[in-house]
């Protein structure tokens, strides 16, 4: 019975549907109770609810200004987007932190105005990408030392974002 069990058991694992991704909300009036599956409880910082995703998950950021002291890291396939677009929803470094830090080629980011990150090293104090995809996005007002004040970008994409008024003063302010 062992010797039939096994081999049935790998075929239904391996058939079994994916499981479904999950939502996951941001909102500075949540409970900030995770997973943050609801508005009710959604995070009211983006690093808490990106870090809990999985491949496939969406993150859902909606309006406002979401001071951050952690970056946005998408190591992972998730897709970290606004509900309403850049010209609503900011992340703000307040000088301290670079905002998004983004190293998986299905990584997404969509229509966020990132503004006022830091990075006292070497490019990408806005966003800093070696695989993913940054779409309709800002990235403003980010200072590093040098290689790309606003964006730093080692692979992956960057489509219909505006990139204005960042620093690096030894080399390449974008």
């Amino acid at each position: 019975k062992r010797t039939i069990l096994a081999p049935v058991l790998a075929v239904l694992l391996l058939t079994a549907p994916p499981l479904p991704a999950t939502t996951r909300y941001v909102w500075s009036g949540g409970s900030e109770t995770a997973p943050y599956t609801n508005w009710a409880t959604a995070a009211k910082r983006p690093h808490l609810a990106a870090n809990l995703s999985q491949n496939g998950d969406l993150v859902l950021i909606t309006n406002g200004t979401y001071l951050f002291s952690t970056s946005v890291n998408i190591t992972n396939g998730v897709t970290v987007r606004s509900v309403n677009g850049r010209d609503v929803t900011f992340l703000n470094g307040n000088a301290g932190r670079r905002g998004v830090y983004m190293t998986h080629p299905d990584g997404v980011v969509d229509g966020l105005t990132i503004t006022n990150g830091y990075n006292g090293g070497s490019g990408g104090a806005g966003i800093y990408m070696t695989a993913g995809l940054a779409k309709n996005c800002r990235i403003m007002k980010s200072t590093t030392a040098s290689g790309g004040g606003g964006v730093r970008i080692q692979g992956g994409v960057i489509t219909n974002c505006i990139v204005e008024d960042n620093r690096a003063p030894n080399n390449g302010d974008g």
